[in-house]
């Protein structure tokens, strides 16, 4: 009788063990934030895999010397990245497995091959009471090259800068360029240059956004008087994108 209750005392301590085990194991999500620095298009900072668990919040900040479509394979966002103005994915890790993320080089410099992921729709940023209106003064002109356009902004009540000010007593951010409608960049200095294909009369548009690619709903437009388009006949590989995989994110269950 003895022998026996002993055997039960240390299955009742097992049990108690396994499930204290079980318990420890057991976790709610976090929110993991990393950090990615990428220069000449490789990692230079941050590590590689980055590894989280199902059900994660995960941020993912990205920032570049160049422009860069930043792609998460698997879950499918992608997002651009300009110099000096960083981009930021924000999702919850709700599947399980190891996905690739890349980057997409080339194609033009500074613009946005992705113009319908540049601004968030719907979002519209309110002035604090008491802060000055910014003021926006979009200027274009050909430059040296065929159909070469050298788009500058002067501006007032406003500074350029991709993060996020506070108790400056003036609006922060970026400007939008849309060319015809269409959104070719977005950009944290007063200048750029972009190009344009067809000849002929082009509709030039600026708007004012903060870090979070939120609109102001201020903007400028000028027309512009194209003589002569770029030109099509360089070498097509110069233009088109490659693709470099620069890690993982491994998901765990």
């Amino acid at each position: 009788m003895k022998n026996k209750n002993i055997q039960l005392l240390f299955l009742g301590l097992a049990l108690s063990l396994v499930m204290l085990l079980a318990a420890c194991g057991s976790s709610e999500p976090e929110d993991r934030i990393f950090n990615l620095e990428i220069h000449d298009g490789a990692l230079v900072q941050g590590q590689s895999p980055l590894e989280v668990k199902q059900d994660d919040e995960v941020t993912i900040v990205v920032v570049s010397d160049e422009h860069v479509s930043f792609h998460l394979h698997g879950y499918d966002i992608e997002q651009e990245a300009e110099p000096g103005a960083p981009t930021t994915l924000v999702f919850t890790a709700n599947a399980t497995g190891s996905f690739p993320f890349t980057i997409h080089v080339g194609g033009g410099d500074g613009e946005d091959d992705h113009g319908h992921d540049a601004t968030a729709p719907g979002c519209e940023v309110s002035l604090p009471a008491g802060l000055p209106a910014p003021k926006i003064v979009l200027t274009a002109t050909e430059g040296h090259d065929a159909g070469e356009i050298e788009a500058t902004v002067e501006l007032t009540n406003f500074i350029l800068n991709p993060e996020p000010m506070v108790n400056e007593g003036v609006a922060t951010g970026h400007w939008h360029l849309f060319i015809d409608g269409e959104i070719v960049g977005m950009y944290a200095e007063a200048e750029a240059t972009v190009m344009v294909k067809e000849p002929g009369d082009h509709t030039f548009m600026a708007t004012l956004s903060d870090a979070e690619h939120c609109e102001y709903g201020i903007s400028a437009i000028t027309t512009v008087h194209v003589e002569e388009g770029e030109h099509s006949d360089e070498d097509d590989h110069d233009a088109e994108e490659s693709e470099i995989e620069l890690g993982r994110l491994n998901v765990l269950p």
